[in-house]
């Protein structure tokens, strides 16, 4: 579908949503100031929603959330989210390659980041500076994403990017096969880092082998929290809904890791 070139930025968030987003568990909004837009986006997808903006206060309106952070440090709320946009807030940022640095941090697996915002040249009556596309591209060429769709229109640049590199922790006693039992109970974690194909990273001792506390699942993925998915063939009931809520994508199954690996479906 072509995109008009005098369309408004919210409908345009909303036209690349749609083509790149067709579900959603959880979204964040950044630089949400009183949060309609984000309460319209939420009311779409069906889905808690989570918004930041350097003047909100810390609120929630069922599963609506807002937070007082800047965009350099969206990560404080750990956790992932399907999509994550923003609709005329760059120019505003402190610095927005810190908050491109943030932004690895904060998407989910299978994640989405949008971003539109005044392209230069653009006369809005209001004396501030926005930034070329081109200035745009430069910084993600520094950072771990994958631009899939960018643009422009008469006023706006857009920009749809997902993780260029993503990680998967498989649970693992002998480094071939998944581990049998419980996620935690695993003596060690292998890390691989997928792109095109999956490359192994490195070996991680599981600390909390042996442990019994509570709320162990999420002292465990507090080792492995740089990965976005985790395969492992059991998690308990309560520890996958907690790392579910924290966006992160489970894969259960048992076997040769490799084989699960190539033939792993997103």
């Amino acid at each position: 579908m072509k995109i008009a070139s005098d369309i408004d930025a919210h409908e345009l968030l909303q036209l690349l949503a749609s083509r790149h987003v067709p579900q959603c568990n959880s979204l964040l909004e950044v630089g949400s100031g009183g949060g309609d837009f984000l309460r319209k986006i939420a009311g779409k997808y069906h889905c808690p929603a989570w918004g930041v903006d350097p003047f909100a206060y810390d609120r929630s309106d069922g599963n609506i959330h807002f937070q007082a952070l800047p965009a350099e440090k969206i990560d404080r709320i750990e956790r992932r989210f399907e999509l994550v946009y923003s609709v005329h807030s760059l120019h505003h940022f402190d610095s927005p390659q810190k908050f491109f640095g943030a932004l690895q941090n904060v998407l989910a697996w299978n994640g989405v980041f949008i971003l539109v915002d005044w392209k230069d040249g653009t006369d809005t009556g209001i004396r501030e500076h926005y930034y070329k596309t081109r200035e745009v591209n430069n910084w993600l060429t520094n950072y771990n994403f994958k631009i899939i769709e960018q643009g422009e229109t008469m006023e706006n640049m857009y920009f749809v990017l997902e993780l260029r590199d993503k990680k998967i922790a498989v649970a693992t006693a002998d480094g071939k096969t998944v581990f049998p039992k419980m996620l935690g109970q695993a003596p060690y974690f292998d890390i691989y880092l997928k792109r095109q194909n999956f490359q192994f990273l490195e070996r991680r001792k599981n600390i909390y082998q042996d442990t019994m506390q509570h709320l162990k699942t999420l002292d465990v993925y507090g080792d492995i929290d740089d990965c976005q998915a985790i395969l492992a063939a059991r998690i308990g009931k309560k520890g996958t809904e907690r790392l579910q809520e924290m966006g992160v994508k489970l894969f259960f199954a048992t076997g040769e890791i490799w084989l699960l690996l190539q033939n792993l479906e997103d």
